[in-house]
């Protein structure tokens, strides 16, 4: 049994002369913005995971390089394309917002 609230006819054509014009259309744009957002959200999360991974990767070729004496090219090759990956993601954390690092930083030698 369904309730006249569970089922809405579908709003057909407004006209902007129609009172509840502004109303219908902000409502709208905020449904367009919430989908926005929750897309940019998943987005971040996936980069996150990503980032994770990569770092988890990074810490076995340290790990390697101080047990086995890897190249220490390898290691230099991999945190310079994880820097360049935490600066991608400052940047699309900075378009939706958020605060961005100016600089990466960097650890005592």
């Amino acid at each position: 049994m369904t309730t006249s609230a569970q089922v809405r006819p579908a709003p057909g054509p407004v006209s902007p002369s129609d009172p509840k014009y502004p109303v219908l259309f902000l409502a709208a744009q905020i449904r367009a913005l919430g989908d926005l957002m929750e897309t940019l959200t998943l987005r971040l999360l996936d980069m996150e995971d990503r980032l994770g991974c990569l770092e988890l990767q990074l810490g076995r070729l340290v790990g390697h390089s101080d047990q086995a004496g890897v190249d220490s090219a390898a290691v230099l090759d991999l945190l310079e394309q994880t820097d360049e990956r935490l600066i991608r993601l400052e940047a699309f954390a900075g378009s939706v917002g958020r605060p961005r690092l100016t600089q990466a930083p960097t650890s005592p030698a």
